[in-house]
């Protein structure tokens, strides 16, 4: 932080500031959650520069415990590309007592970044936490990477949210692209409604390439379902 110039506890002043934003929406105060939402420390496209579990969690700690200090609601991590990081991540964050989410980053196979299956990343996180998270997101991938069919029934409940990328290509097209890839919308969008139809994932968004015309087809035609 000092490096880059910022005051050590911006965190704690996002939360505030957060805070100040909800009061104003007296109406609405009661249905507004303020979330610290936190990422990897290195690039999410590399699973290789994760950081291991130990290092995760000494790392990530410190932010937890300044984002809390902002009287914020829960907990959100990702996306992530790599187990290790992930369960080091949770464990820290399951020390704040507050609900927390945990997003992974997937291939088109359906596995994490690191190869890890994706049912036996949630499982294994899942399995290292006394307070495990409260679901699971897929984000920064397209909605046909999801592959359920590998899930064991008892997990795929634990997947609650998508945040789909506009493209279909892998990571490694994408990283470093010097141009939007972007399937058509239509493509795109009711993939991630039949995550919703067929799967009961409820927290649906766009992410890299996305704009307001995909959250636009979403909110068309969920009500199709």
């Amino acid at each position: 932080l000092e490096e880059a110039g910022v005051h050590w506890d911006v965190n704690k002043d996002a939360g505030r500031y957060m805070n100040e934003l909800r009061d104003a929406y007296k109406t609405h105060k009661d249905r507004i959650l303020i979330g610290g939402d936190m990422g990897c420390k290195n690039d999410a496209y590399r699973p290789e520069e994760a950081l291991s579990r130990e290092a995760a969690y000494d790392f990530h700690a410190w932010q937890i415990e300044r984002l809390v200090s902002g009287d914020i609601d829960f907990l959100a991590a990702g996306p992530l590309p790599a187990l290790s990081e992930a369960v080091g991540l949770a464990l820290a964050m399951e020390q704040s007592g507050l609900p927390y989410t945990l997003n992974f980053v997937i291939n088109r196979e359906g596995r994490m970044l690191d190869g890890t299956p994706l049912f036996e990343g949630i499982q294994t996180v899942d399995q290292a936490c006394s307070i495990p998270p409260q679901g699971y997101v897929i984000g920064c991938s397209y909605p046909s990477f999801f592959k359920p069919d590998e899930f064991p029934a008892s997990l795929l409940p634990r997947v609650i949210g998508f945040q789909g990328n506009a493209s279909c290509l892998d990571h490694a097209s994408l990283d470093g692209s010097e141009k939007v890839h972007a399937e058509k919308v239509s493509d795109w969008g009711d993939g991630m409604v039949r995550l919703y139809r067929d799967y009961q994932i409820k927290i649906l968004g766009g992410c890299c390439g996305t704009r307001l015309k995909h959250l636009q087809y979403i909110v068309d035609h969920i009500d199709d379902v």
